[in-house]
């Protein structure tokens, strides 16, 4: 049995913040301080979090992705936690589209970990922003 009471590190970054993508650009959605992170001490922990996608009215789009990495800016790969969503969102659709991320089990070392939450959305024509929240509970067996 896995005891989840430990207390929880989050961040956040809130709608009137929301960043800017360029399009098929993975790029950090949300952190504390001006690295967009979080910082994990050494043990296991549970990563959750989302992303909302803010498509300008004329802007059309084909998919967006997101996911947790210990590398600003650069989405981990489909076995470390990738998230994706591939549909057409054409203009004038809903203007924002959320993804909730697949839970992550990480194993941290003993030097800990700093973990990015990061997106990237396939769009053209006009603009899109996102914002969103990363968390991570620490598992104690």
């Amino acid at each position: 049995m896995i005891d989840t009471l430990a207390t929880p590190i989050a961040a956040q970054l809130l709608s009137a913040n929301a960043t800017s993508l360029t399009t098929a650009t993975p790029k950090t959605i949300a952190g504390t301080g001006s690295t967009g992170s979080i910082f994990l001490n050494a043990g296991t922990w549970l990563i959750t979090g989302w992303i909302n996608f803010i498509f300008a009215s004329t802007t059309t789009g084909t998919s967006v992705q997101g996911g947790f990495n210990t590398t600003t800016n650069v989405l981990p790969t489909a076995d470390a936690g990738l998230t994706g969503l591939t549909v057409t969102f054409p203009a004038g659709a809903p203007t924002t589209q959320s993804l909730t991320l697949t839970p992550t089990i990480v194993n941290v070392g003993v030097n800990g970990a700093t973990y990015f939450l990061v997106g990237q959305a396939a769009f053209a024509v006009s603009t899109l922003t996102a914002y969103g929240a990363i968390a991570a509970t620490p598992l104690v067996p």
